[in-house]
This record gives structure tokens, sequence and C-alpha cells, in this order.
């Protein structure tokens, strides 16, 4: 999750440590929200809600999310 984001944010590698930085501070707007959707659906092989990606408060919330679709869909 870390690592997608970085990549769609331009971000190296262990840029995104903080777990309640802000997406909209850290550049998430609408066009990066539909890349990062893209990129975590083609990684994970899971759905991933447009809308959850542009109404995440921060990062964590968006993992929480993220990895709950994915341990459903695994189960």
């Amino acid at each position: 999750m870390r690592r997608a984001l970085g990549r769609t944010l331009g971000v190296p590698p262990g840029g995104l440590t903080d777990g309640r930085a802000g997406l909209r501070q850290l550049g998430v707007g609408s066009m990066a929200a539909l890349e990062l959707q893209r990129r975590l659906e083609a990684e994970l092989g899971v759905p991933v809600s447009l809308h959850v990606v542009l109404t995440a408060a921060v990062v964590d919330d968006l993992i929480d999310h993220v990895t709950a679709q994915y341990e459903q869909a695994a189960a």
C-alpha cells in the first residue's frame, strides 16, 4: 500500500512512514486518487472504491479499508 501510494505521488520508498499523514496534504487529488485506485486494484487483485480513496483522511484509513477488502476477498 505504501509503495503504491509512494509511486503514485513520486515519494521514495520509506517516505510514507507517518500513517497519520493526510492524503490531501500528500497531494492526492482526483487524478492521483484515480491512478492510486487503479494501481491498488492491479497490484492487489481486489476492487478498491474510488470514493474510499477520495474520502480517506489519512494514509492509515486507506490502508485499513483496502486491507479489509483484501482479507474479505481472500476468505
